[in-house]
C-alpha cells in the first residue's frame, strides 16, 4: 500500500491568507468602479445594491486584479514548507468561489484549502474556520495570518491571545496596509 508523503505528514503550522486587498488588489465598490462595469456592459449604471457579494465585482473582463508582491512572497514561502497548511480565507461568500478561484488560478496561486464566509460577521466566520482547522489538525501549534481589515485587528488579536492560552497555539497577525505587512 502506497501512502503519499503529504498524508503521512503532520501539519504544525497554519498559514492563513485573506483574498481582497491582501493577496489580490480587488477593485473597491466605489462609484468609479461601478460605472466602469456599467460602461463595459453598455448599461446606464451598476444595477445592484451590493458589491462584495456580487460576482460582477470580480469580473476579469472588466477589472484588473494585481497581486501584492510582499504577500505573494510570504505565500510562496508558506507553500514550500512541508509542515505548513496554507489556506485562503476570505470574507467573500461561497457563491463567489468560481470567480475567486479563477483570479487566484490566473496567478498560479493554489491553496491546501479555500474557505469563504458562512454567514454572520466576517471576522467571526474566519475565526470559526481557523478553530475548525485546529480541531481537524491537532498537531498545529502555530497560526500566522495575513489580513487587511483594520476594524478586525483587535478582534483577531484578542482571539489569538485566547487560543494561545486555551489551545496552546501560537498566533501571529500580519496586518496588511496598502498591500504590505506592517509588522
Amino acid at each position: 500500500v502506497s501512502i503519499s508523503t503529504k498524508n503521512q505528514f503532520m501539519y504544525t503550522k497554519l498559514n492563513v491568507f485573506d483574498f481582497d486587498s491582501t493577496l489580490i488588489n480587488t477593485p473597491m465598490g466605489d462609484d468609479d468602479n461601478k460605472q466602469k462595469w456599467a460602461d463595459y456592459y453598455g448599461v446606464e449604471e451598476w444595477p445592484f445594491l451590493a458589491w462584495w457579494t456580487r460576482k460582477e465585482s470580480l469580473d476579469m473582463d472588466v477589472f484588473e486584479f494585481p497581486t501584492n508582491p510582499e504577500i505573494i512572497q510570504a505565500y510562496k514561502k508558506s507553500k514550500v514548507e512541508p509542515d505548513t497548511l496554507t489556506i485562503m480565507l476570505t470574507g467573500r461568500v461561497g457563491t463567489l468561489e468560481p470567480q475567486v478561484r479563477a483570479i487566484l488560478d490566473s496567478y498560479g496561486l493554489t491553496f491546501d484549502r479555500y474557505f469563504f464566509k458562512e454567514g454572520g460577521a466576517t471576522e467571526q466566520s474566519k475565526m470559526q474556520h481557523m478553530i475548525n482547522m485546529i480541531d481537524k489538525y491537532p498537531t498545529i501549534d502555530s497560526i500566522q495570518m495575513w489580513d487587511d481589515r483594520v476594524e478586525h485587528v483587535p478582534k483577531f488579536e484578542r482571539w489569538g491571545k485566547y487560543i494561545e492560552h486555551t489551545d496552546k497555539v501560537k498566533f501571529k497577525l500580519n496586518k496588511v496596509v496598502d498591500g504590505r505587512p506592517t509588522n
